[in-house]
């Protein structure tokens, strides 16, 4: 991401009205200053910054499904899902159908049934 400092933008601003920030009163600052600030914030809601907004939410494993038999992970094949309700990833530690993951309360694990 690239970030730029308030001060470049205000030397930015002085530069494009032939001020030098040495001569400028100290309320044309405060004045330029809010309004640095206030077109700034209306150019982060107007516009499309890819850098900033979540574009496209990804998991990394296919959604858990109460009606799919999963069975128990091996070195070779581990069984894992995304839960949405939590939105945590689970191993099946064991075969089961239609248990939904355990969570955890305090710390205890508790069944989702």
């Amino acid at each position: 991401m690239r970030t730029t400092s308030y001060y470049a933008i205000r030397e930015q601003v002085y530069a494009l009205l032939n001020l030098v920030a040495t001569d400028v009163a100290t309320g044309d600052k405060t004045k330029l200053a809010a309004f640095i600030q206030r077109r700034a914030r209306e150019a982060f809601q107007f516009y499309w910054w890819p850098e900033t907004m979540l574009i496209e939410e990804r998991y990394l494993r296919a959604n858990y499904l109460a009606a799919i038999a999963y069975s128990a992970s091996t070195a070779a094949a581990p069984v894992e899902v995304f839960y949405p309700a939590s939105k945590t990833y689970y191993q099946a530690i064991k075969a089961t159908t239609g248990n939904a993951p355990a969570t955890l309360t305090g710390a205890a694990a508790v069944d989702a049934e």
